[in-house]
Protein backbone atom coordinates (compact mmCIF):
# COMPACT_ATOMS: atom_id res chain seq x y z
CA UNK A 1 0.00 0.00 0.00
CA UNK A 2 3.01 2.89 0.76
CA UNK A 3 4.37 1.98 -2.52
CA UNK A 4 1.51 2.69 -4.12
CA UNK A 5 0.86 5.99 -2.72
CA UNK A 6 5.00 7.02 -3.38
CA UNK A 7 4.26 5.92 -6.98
CA UNK A 8 1.21 8.27 -7.31
CA UNK A 9 2.84 11.20 -5.71
CA UNK A 10 5.89 10.92 -7.94
CA UNK A 11 3.30 10.74 -10.55
CA UNK A 12 1.56 13.28 -9.46
CA UNK A 13 5.07 15.90 -8.83
CA UNK A 14 6.47 14.93 -12.19
CA UNK A 15 3.56 16.19 -13.90
CA UNK A 16 3.70 19.35 -11.61
CA UNK A 17 7.14 20.22 -12.75
CA UNK A 18 6.34 19.30 -16.43
CA UNK A 19 3.80 21.35 -16.69
CA UNK A 20 5.72 24.31 -14.97
CA UNK A 21 8.62 23.98 -17.95
CA UNK A 22 6.31 24.01 -20.76
CA UNK A 23 5.30 26.87 -19.40
CA UNK A 24 8.37 28.71 -19.07
CA UNK A 25 9.44 27.14 -22.45
CA UNK A 26 7.52 30.10 -23.83
CA UNK A 27 7.58 32.76 -21.42
CA UNK A 28 9.93 35.46 -22.84
CA UNK A 29 13.77 35.25 -21.31
CA UNK A 30 13.70 39.10 -20.46
CA UNK A 31 10.51 38.58 -18.71
CA UNK A 32 11.05 36.33 -16.42
CA UNK A 33 14.65 35.27 -16.77
CA UNK A 34 13.47 31.21 -16.55
CA UNK A 35 11.81 31.72 -13.40
CA UNK A 36 9.48 34.43 -11.24
CA UNK A 37 6.38 33.83 -13.31
CA UNK A 38 3.37 31.90 -12.35
CA UNK A 39 -0.25 30.95 -13.73
CA UNK A 40 -2.64 33.59 -12.29
CA UNK A 41 -5.37 31.94 -9.79
CA UNK A 42 -7.80 34.79 -10.91
CA UNK A 43 -8.11 37.74 -12.30
CA UNK A 44 -10.38 41.07 -12.41
CA UNK A 45 -10.76 44.99 -13.39
CA UNK A 46 -10.48 47.91 -11.57
CA UNK A 47 -13.34 50.52 -12.49
CA UNK A 48 -10.33 52.49 -13.90
CA UNK A 49 -9.88 49.59 -16.34
CA UNK A 50 -6.78 48.22 -14.51
CA UNK A 51 -6.13 44.30 -14.25
CA UNK A 52 -5.65 42.91 -10.70
CA UNK A 53 -4.36 39.34 -11.17
CA UNK A 54 -4.32 36.95 -7.94
CA UNK A 55 -1.13 34.62 -8.02
CA UNK A 56 0.47 32.98 -4.78
CA UNK A 57 -1.34 34.58 -2.29
CA UNK A 58 -0.76 37.94 -3.53
CA UNK A 59 -2.93 40.56 -5.67
CA UNK A 60 -0.50 42.51 -8.60
CA UNK A 61 -2.02 45.12 -9.84
CA UNK A 62 -1.56 45.19 -13.99
CA UNK A 63 -1.53 49.00 -14.99
CA UNK A 64 -3.95 49.42 -18.49
CA UNK A 65 -1.22 50.67 -20.30
CA UNK A 66 1.91 48.03 -19.51
CA UNK A 67 2.38 45.76 -22.39
CA UNK A 68 0.47 42.64 -22.38
CA UNK A 69 1.82 39.82 -24.22
CA UNK A 70 0.10 36.73 -25.45
CA UNK A 71 -0.55 33.85 -23.45
CA UNK A 72 -0.02 30.28 -25.57
CA UNK A 73 -2.30 28.56 -23.09
CA UNK A 74 -5.35 30.58 -23.00
CA UNK A 75 -4.48 31.42 -19.19
CA UNK A 76 -3.38 34.72 -17.46
CA UNK A 77 0.49 34.50 -16.20
CA UNK A 78 2.32 37.32 -14.43
CA UNK A 79 6.15 37.39 -14.02
CA UNK A 80 6.85 39.28 -10.62
CA UNK A 81 10.00 41.69 -9.36
CA UNK A 82 11.63 40.88 -5.77
CA UNK A 83 8.70 43.40 -4.36
CA UNK A 84 5.82 41.46 -6.19
CA UNK A 85 4.86 43.99 -8.95
CA UNK A 86 4.76 42.84 -12.44
CA UNK A 87 7.61 42.63 -14.58
CA UNK A 88 5.24 41.87 -17.31
CA UNK A 89 1.65 39.96 -17.64
CA UNK A 90 0.66 37.25 -20.37
CA UNK A 91 -2.81 37.17 -21.50
CA UNK A 92 -5.28 35.15 -23.48
CA UNK A 93 -6.22 36.69 -26.83
CA UNK A 94 -8.85 39.06 -26.79
CA UNK A 95 -7.99 40.66 -23.28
Amino acid sequence: MYNVALIFMSLFLALSVSYEVKAHSWYDYECCSDRDCMKADSMFFTQDGDMVLSAKGHNILIPRTMKKRPSQDGDFHVCLKPDFTARCVYVPAGV
